[in-house]
């Protein structure tokens, strides 16, 4: 009896995730390499990519926050992917992420005056199917 309660619980978290958008756990070898750390920390072990991940920080860990963006990014753009790079005040230089393992030349940089522009730019940028992934700053 205790081996059905345990299966029941197992099924309905399955359709929780399900409910949530977490996909289930990705069999074909199509991971991202280089997040095997972090992807313990996700449901089914596996990062969601096709999704907005959100990342905030203020003051001094902003830094921090860059950096670990900057080495997330360098894991999904590593084999031919494009990054784009929208902001109204760049607080990176592109060749410092070198470091971190994202390449320069995989990121398209556009720095823009107003928020609206902001908005125009990301609207437009998912509508592209070329991009691997894409900041706002």
């Amino acid at each position: 009896m205790r081996a059905d309660k345990q299966n029941i619980i197992n099924q309905l978290r399955k359709k929780i995730l399900l409910l949530e958008g977490f996909k289930p756990v990705n069999t074909d070898g199509n991971r991202v390499s280089g997040l095997k750390a972090i992807e313990a920390a996700f449901p089914n072990q596996t990062f969601p990519t096709g999704t907005i991940h959100e990342f905030v920080a203020a003051g001094e860990q902003s830094s921090a926050c860059l950096g670990f963006m900057s080495a997330l990014l360098g894991s999904l753009v590593k084999d031919n992917g494009i990054c784009l790079w929208i902001s109204t005040s760049r607080q990176v230089f592109p060749p410092s992420l070198l470091s971190t393992g994202l390449a320069p030349d995989r990121i398209l940089v556009i720095d823009v005056n107003r928020e609206k522009d902001v908005l125009w730019a990301t609207e437009e940028a998912l509508k592209c199917e070329g991009l691997t992934t894409f900041v706002i700053q």
